[in-house]
């Protein structure tokens, strides 16, 4: 807005305040002389309240000497203190962005500080890893050969128990063998008789053996069982006493 449009403005404000003081005058009975000395005063005291003097390099600019003059400096003026301002906010601004940057540093050292102390966790943990692998795998040949071991001696118990099932069975069998042999001959001895002759030598079904063996097998096992379950336990237990 240009100082024009100030002035018409004003010129319009002092024209309201004057009509308004001339409908006053007229409803109190007032004469035109009193309204019209009194618009002149409210006039000049707006001036002097929107014109007031400029000081500028000691020297005073009035409006009522050079009115273009006292404008102008009342721009300039204006234009000065506009710019100080802007001034003032780019500096606030600028102060605000390097407590900004500080402040963003100082959380960079610190995230640095944190990695650094992650990256040195991350390494002892990787070491104690390594570590608990290399005792894992030493571990294993040993476990390997007591597995090793266990496996053999049952399998040796295995084996002696079959054995020994198979020799009872053949004593079963040849226990009936001989025993069919005496009766025979003690019949033959008894009867003189010409017709009995030597006993003929009878294959034995495989039924009576493979019974003795079962028998026999059961009977050893169930030994061995009593023996795992109930000795074995007692005699962990004297030891750890």
């Amino acid at each position: 807005m240009t100082d024009d449009f100030f002035n018409i403005d004003f010129e319009d404000n002092c024209q309201q305040s004057y009509q308004y003081q001339f409908t006053s005058s007229r409803d109190s009975g007032m004469s035109s002389d009193d309204t019209h000395q009194k618009n002149v005063q409210i006039k000049k005291k707006n001036i002097t309240k929107n014109y007031e003097p400029i000081y500028e390099n000691n020297i005073v600019y009035r409006y009522e000497d050079n009115p273009e003059q006292y404008k102008k400096i009342r721009k300039k003026l204006q234009n000065r203190e506009s710019a100080n301002r802007v001034r003032g906010r780019q500096k606030n601004y600028v102060q605000d962005m390097e407590q900004e940057l500080l402040d963003i540093k100082k959380e960079n050292q610190n995230l640095q500080m944190l990695n650094a102390k992650l990256h040195a966790e991350n390494v002892v943990l990787k070491q104690q890893v390594e570590f608990m692998q290399n005792l894992i795998i030493q571990s294993q040949p040993h476990q390997n050969e007591t597995t090793l071991q266990r496996d053999t001696t049952k399998n040796s118990h295995l084996a002696t128990l079959t054995a020994f099932s198979v020799i009872l069975g053949f004593a079963f069998l040849n226990g009936g063998q001989i025993e069919s042999k005496e009766s025979i001959m003690g019949a033959k001895e008894l009867s003189n008789d010409p017709i009995i002759s030597d006993p003929i030598i009878v294959t034995h079904s495989i039924k009576p053996f493979l019974l003795g063996s079962a028998i026999s097998l059961w009977l050893v096992y169930a030994l061995y069982v009593v023996y795992k379950v109930f000795l074995k336990n007692k005699f962990k237990k004297k030891k750890v006493i």
